[in-house]
């Protein structure tokens, strides 16, 4: 089973890309967003949990005492120091909770010829090495904007391109992500030439090794 790693910028269609990776062949490519994998991370009662409120305090929860991730957002990006020490709590929790996924798959389906994990800090934490092929997902900066004021309709565009500035920080710039990966999926086009481009990606990628 080949282990792949598809990262992107800021709202360019990462999850988009994972949904066709797996859609190509239900039996046997398998996918995890890494941001599911967080929200389990998240939920109350887990070590990761309880490491996060006691660092940043009981005003990020709501009112059913759920990690609020918006209001986590809003904390953990004010200052490089505090993103820091989130990462430095959930990042581990991430990797071994992704290993186990592998793993998990690799025991259960033998069928299996991919098992594909969006990771937006991908080459940020050097995760790479877990993996045997890297793809990365690119739009242009304006879309970037466009897509993440889509997800949050109460903002206004101006407030959408500083929030995306400000998480982008974290990362590093797409051009840089897309220099690094194996493949580069162009998604500033329709969805049908990005479902043309995951088809070819993903008959390249099995080529290669199968």
């Amino acid at each position: 089973m080949l282990r792949v790693a598809l990262t992107g910028g800021i709202a360019c269609g990462k999850s988009t890309v994972l949904k066709m990776f797996q859609q190509q062949d239900l039996d046997r490519i398998f996918a995890l967003s890494a941001d599911s994998l967080v929200h389990r991370l998240y939920a109350p009662g887990t070590p990761v949990y309880s490491q996060v409120v006691t660092a940043f305090g009981e005003s990020i929860l709501a009112l059913d005492k759920k990690i609020d991730r918006g209001k986590l957002a809003d904390v953990a990006f004010s200052t490089p120091e505090k993103r820091k020490q989130l990462e430095a709590i959930v990042h581990p929790a991430v990797i071994q909770g992704e290993s186990d996924w592998m793993t998990q798959v690799e025991r259960e389906h033998p069928r299996a010829r991919i098992a594909i994990i969006e990771i937006p800090l991908l080459f940020e934490t050097g995760s790479e090495k877990r993996f045997a092929k890297t793809i990365a997902v690119t739009c242009s900066p304006q879309q970037s904007i466009e897509r993440f004021r889509q997800r949050h309709k109460n903002i206004t565009e101006e407030q959408a391109r500083a929030e995306v500035e400000r998480r982008s920080q974290a990362q590093l710039p797409c051009e840089e992500k897309a220099r690094r990966a194996d493949y580069v999926i162009d998604n500033s086009k329709g969805l049908a030439q990005l479902d043309a481009a995951v088809r070819r990606t993903c008959a390249e990628i099995l080529k290669s090794v199968f």
